[in-house]
């Protein structure tokens, strides 16, 4: 098994198999032999929040447009669901923002995925794409 790495991926997840570096149109990581059949976009927590809570949604749309073009998308973030988001009095406006562009994803079919770090996003998507392999 060998994965498929962007060329743009800043700082790329290691992996216990052999990589390749490739330029993908959307998602960061893919399966070589079948770059189209899945992809997956790797997003630090902190790029994760800007991401998601952004108020111009066009980097969001563009990128989710994208990743539904694929069988299996599915979206790695290497780090809890609620850390580092303000908790004050409950559900917070942030909250919700970040609730309902989830929600929007889940309807969407492409799956969120949090790990705990990188090492952990790393194995899961290792397993992910080598699940795909046989």
């Amino acid at each position: 098994m060998r994965i498929i790495v962007d060329t743009r991926e800043q700082k790329p997840l290691k992996f216990a198999c052999a990589t390749v570096s490739e330029a993908l149109d959307c998602g960061d990581y893919a399966l070589v032999g079948k770059r189209n059949l899945a992809r997956v976009e790797y997003k630090s927590l902190g790029d994760w929040h800007n991401w998601i809570r952004s108020t111009a949604p066009a980097r969001f749309n563009s990128q989710v447009a994208r990743l539904r073009k694929v069988k299996y998308p599915v979206i790695v973030v290497g780090g809890r669901f609620f850390q580092r988001l303000p908790r004050h009095y409950g559900v917070s406006v942030a909250d919700s923002v970040h609730l309902r562009k989830v929600s929007t994803l889940v309807r969407l079919r492409i799956p969120v995925l949090f790990a705990n770090n990188r090492r952990e996003a790393s194995l899961w998507i290792q397993d992910f794409l080598g699940g795909l392999n046989g």
